[in-house]
């Protein structure tokens, strides 16, 4: 039985989450709870107070949630590349710089980027860090830090983010924002948790293997990306599991680092983030297939996470040739899960 690439937890986890009477989860004070972490570095970018049509750097090796926030927002993407080892490439910055007002340094699949290098050499910039898969990271030297615990995320809770305010001169600004954002509504609430128990429901393996993979997952034309973000508070459940899990964290991580220990006995290759968030293996398709790769590290779901980078980058005005590693990486680059033996 093949196990799901992502991890989402299963029905019984929803169910507890929607029982749970957990103790209401109170933000710091530099701390915001958000509907979903595309919605908190939206959050982040209006708090800049930056003038329209600003130009915001985005690493082109990415989700389209971050590129889709700096669209919502107004504003103008240029694509950064990254480095063979998934970091922002800081010679490829270097070249756009001084056109830029703001940055957004994703921490891809758990490795940091040296932020403060960052900062020293482009002192003019407002950093925004999107830490969606790095729960781990503590040190924060972004003016602004996202993060995810959506579905597949580490702890995987549900649907949230959180906003973290490390630069005073923000905090007033995003706090007035902060205060025009609604509560989840009620209907959205009842039709999230029902989601979430139908996704927990479609990876349980039995469901995954026979309905879910083979049915749901099959490959389509990639779609408009440029949809509306919604904006609203975290949803009450959603915050008390996340109270709730926050503790649970580092004994997470350990178990990764337990599975990765196992995967590198079967491929020496493989490298990942300091939180284990998934094993990441590069590979020459001159010599290996993907089928190659999914009978090694059967039955472990292996996939190419941003597969579709590119293409939805042009749909926010990348031109082919700007970032040639993310492109050979979108080709060459492996996932393996790690969240489970």
């Amino acid at each position: 039985m093949l196990q799901p690439r992502i991890q989402i937890n299963p029905p019984t986890y929803a169910i507890k989450q929607l029982l749970c009477r957990g103790k209401q989860y109170t933000p710091k004070a530099n701390e915001f709870l958000l509907c979903s972490s595309r919605a908190a570095i939206l959050l982040s970018i209006k708090a800049t107070q930056l003038q329209r049509g600003s130009n915001i750097g985005v690493m082109a090796y990415n989700c389209n949630s971050v590129m889709n926030a700096v669209h919502q927002s107004g504003h103008n993407i240029t694509f950064i590349d990254v480095t063979s080892t998934l970091k922002i490439d800081i010679n490829h910055l270097s070249q756009h710089a001084n056109r830029l007002n703001a940055l957004i340094v994703t921490h891809l699949f758990g490795i940091r980027n040296d932020i403060l290098l960052i900062r020293r050499m482009f002192p003019h910039l407002i950093i925004i860090e999107d830490c969606a898969h790095a729960t781990s990271i503590q040190q924060l030297n972004g003016d602004f830090t996202t993060f995810s615990i959506g579905q597949g995320k580490m702890p995987s809770i549900g649907k949230g983010g959180i906003l973290v305010v490390n630069n005073k001169k923000y905090i007033s600004a995003v706090k007035n924002l902060y205060h025009q954002i609604p509560p989840t509504p009620i209907l959205s609430s009842i039709t999230m948790h029902a989601k979430l128990f139908a996704m927990s429901v479609l990876h349980t393996k039995l469901i995954y293997n026979t309905i879910t993979k083979p049915l749901l997952k099959q490959k389509h034309t990639i779609k408009n990306v440029k949809t509306p973000i919604a904006m609203y508070r975290m949803d009450k459940l959603i915050s008390k599991a996340y109270n709730s899990e926050i503790k649970n964290i580092p004994a997470y991580i350990n178990k990764r680092k337990s599975v990765m220990e196992e995967l590198i006995k079967i491929d020496n290759r493989l490298f990942c983030g300091e939180n284990i968030f998934m094993a990441l293996l590069y590979i020459n398709t001159d010599t290996t297939t993907k089928e190659d790769v999914q009978r090694k590290f059967h039955p472990r779901e292996t996939d190419i996470h941003f597969s579709n980078a590119i293409q939805w980058a042009q749909q926010f005005g990348y031109v082919i040739g700007s970032c040639p590693q993310t492109e050979h990486l979108t080709k060459h680059l492996y996932m393996i899960p790690t969240y489970n033996k």
